[in-house]
């Protein structure tokens, strides 16, 4: 009976196991589907994050190509060098072959300023040299968008850019756009217009071209409309310095322009303030030579009257004196008298005619004669004036030999002795009065210096000026007539010589005389 009962409670056991079994089977294949289903959810949110997590990976690297291009761009100066810049950032970011930029210059022409290209794909040189060798008006107005796409859907939106583009894209192996072959039609364009703050303003144009799209690698993204936002963005960075070296440059040639305005005025004004002075200058030498004249004149008649008054006079003297030499013996104490009477009356008469001759500015005649001589003469003259205004008058003849002068004796005795009797006057009551001869050169010639010198007060500064013009005269009246440094300088300058004074409160007065020899 036991193991009957046994038997039977084991048997009634039996389905109830299996059917736990079964929901346990169940449950764990409705866990496992659950399982799979998260698994599933799981790779598709990590698919979806590796996406934005690439697309974020591509914004961030544009954004840094923005910012280097804004950073880089900064410092460059020149529009074309900024078109370089930017070529250089798109080509790498888009995965573009080839890159030409175009600027608008002043003669509102556009022109191709830069090419890039990537290692293998450059333009050879016939394709370069047609290239720069290319002009177009530029476009008042037309799209301001880029524009993406293969030749013909480039030519076909471009609105006023064809006349530009059909020419440009025969570069890149196009003919025109009814030519355009499969092969050639693959060929995906990247045009960019770039506009001034004015949307009629054109700054320029950059054209890329990436040659086969197929060819582009898994990991390289090929320029899309979903680009146009980013290419928008970087084309607004790029027109906004564009303009700023464009302004900066037309300022600089402008600047440039009005510094050689600037330059040119003031040199055609220095020209004329030149030619102005040398007028001025002529002018003044002019009116000196006219008052010179004038004075000249005043001395012509003043020396024609008195010639015609002493002429008379001296003749009569000078004739008295000569038959009463011819009377005395040769020891007859009164002879000496006589034949300085007759040397000064000789002298006179001379001189009257020499000032008749300078006042008509006629040449005197010259002989050869020693300056030794001269100074002789001068000494024997002045030094009765000297020895009644008691003054030390004394010569210094030159112990060398000296060279002769080609002079009128007379004349130079004359000049000479107004010097003198200048210095005797100046010196005063027993000052000192030296008369000093030389042999010197001057410019390269030889002559003989004859140098004045008194330990007077010297000659006033603002006198200085004025003391050889005529009737010029510092003397009291009754002591000079202005005319003696007149008529000396007159003299020494038709001797083709030289005269000038040192003259100084302390030391007196020198004067130098320098006369060429013969």
């Amino acid at each position: 009976m036991e193991e009957a009962e046994s038997a039977l409670g084991q048997g009634v056991r039996a389905p109830e196991n299996e059917a736990s079994e079964a929901d346990e089977a169940g449950l764990l294949r409705e866990q496992i589907g659950a399982l799979e289903q998260q698994i599933q959810q799981l790779v598709r949110t990590e698919q979806r994050l590796f996406r934005y997590q690439k697309e974020l990976d591509r914004q961030l690297t544009r954004i840094n190509v923005v910012n280097h291009f804004a950073l880089e761009a900064a410092t460059a100066f020149e529009a074309r060098q900024i078109i370089d810049i930017a070529m250089r950032a798109l080509m790498s970011v888009l995965a573009l072959d080839q890159g030409i930029g175009f600027l608008v210059q002043e003669e509102a022409l556009v022109r191709p300023v830069c090419v890039r290209s990537q290692p293998g794909m450059e333009l050879s040189k016939s394709q370069t040299h047609v290239l720069f060798r290319l002009a177009f008006p530029a476009v008042p107005s037309g799209t301001r968008d880029p524009l993406i796409g293969t030749a013909a859907e480039i030519m076909r939106a471009s609105g006023a850019l064809p006349s530009i583009l059909e020419r440009v894209l025969p570069i890149f192996g196009i003919p025109d756009e009814s030519s355009i072959c499969p092969p050639q039609r693959s060929a995906l364009y990247v045009v960019l217009p770039l506009r001034g703050q004015r949307a009629s303003e054109m700054l320029g144009l950059v054209l890329f071209r990436k040659a086969d799209p197929s060819s582009a690698s898994v990991h390289e993204r090929l320029p899309a409309r979903e680009d146009i936002p980013f290419i928008q963005l970087f084309c607004s960075h790029l027109e906004c310095t564009l303009e700023n070296a464009l302004l900066h440059e037309r300022l600089s040639r402008l600047a440039a322009q009005l510094e050689q305005r600037v330059a040119s005025r003031t040199l055609e004004l220095s020209s004329l303030n030149k030619e102005l002075q040398a007028s001025l200058e002529e002018l003044k030498a002019t009116q000196g030579q006219l008052f010179q004249a004038s004075k000249m004149a005043a001395i012509g008649t003043l020396v024609a009257g008195l010639s015609h008054e002493l002429n008379n006079p001296m003749g009569v003297i000078l004739g008295y004196a000569q038959t009463l030499l011819q009377c005395v013996e040769l020891d007859d104490p009164i002879r000496p008298g006589l034949t300085a009477i007759e040397r000064q009356a000789e002298r006179c008469k001379h001189l009257v005619g020499s000032l008749l001759d300078f006042s008509r500015h006629k040449t005197t005649n010259r002989e050869s004669i020693d300056a030794n001589a001269i100074v002789g003469r001068v000494y024997d003259l002045a030094r009765a004036q000297a020895r009644c205004d008691q003054v030390d008058f004394r010569v210094e003849a030159s112990s060398q030999r000296l060279p002769h002068l080609l002079a009128n004796a007379t004349e130079i005795e004359s000049a000479l002795l107004n010097l003198v009797n200048n210095a005797v006057d100046a010196a005063g009551q027993e000052g000192r009065v030296s008369l000093q001869v030389y042999a010197s050169t001057e410019g390269g010639r030889t002559g003989v210096e004859f140098i004045v010198q008194d330990n007077g007060p010297g000659i006033a500064p603002d006198v200085q000026p004025w003391i050889f013009d005529p009737f010029f005269t510092t003397k009291a009246v009754g002591r000079g007539t202005g005319l003696g440094l007149t008529l000396a300088k007159r003299i020494i300058d038709a001797h083709e010589g030289k005269i000038t004074f040192i003259s100084s409160p302390e030391r007196g007065t020198t004067v130098r005389v320098w006369l060429p020899a013969f």
